[in-house]
């Protein structure tokens, strides 16, 4: 019984840490796309600045945040809207039709990578068998 618990807790703690492996995937995953975007679209090489600033401005402030909702009040409190912000910027990448486009969506992803490094991180270690805390750490 104690060894199906551990594989349990196994399969949470990896599920976990696919999930914020998931995001990054998803906030990266565009940038090759960029300049095909700025020669089609016509904007300067500063406005394609402040469109790869903005994942990082949001990322910081996100992570201020999420890590205090995150311990009290839970991991999926932060995790569930992570997802919900990485999907809707994908949409949105997806679906581009212009810059504002890109603002948006680089800003949810911002909001998506935060969430998930805070609250899915710790769940990685929160949800990690007994016996395997350090790694999962």
């Amino acid at each position: 019984m104690k060894r199906a618990v551990e594989q349990r807790d196994l399969r949470w703690s990896v599920a976990a840490a696919l999930t914020v492996v998931a995001v990054f995937v998803l906030s990266n995953a565009p940038t090759p796309l960029y300049a095909e975007w700025q020669h089609a679209w016509g904007f300067s090489s500063g406005m394609l600045t402040i469109i790869f600033f903005l994942l990082h401005g949001r990322l910081v402030g996100t992570l201020v945040v999420a890590g205090r909702l995150a311990d009290r009040y839970g991991r999926r409190v932060v995790l569930v809207p992570a997802m919900f912000a990485a999907v809707a910027a994908g949409v949105l990448f997806l679906l581009a039709q212009g810059v504002l486009w890109l603002l948006v969506a680089r800003l949810l992803a911002g909001v998506a990578v935060g969430g998930a490094v805070t609250a899915g991180m710790a769940a990685v270690v929160d949800v990690a068998p007994t016996t395997r805390k350090r790694a999962g750490g």
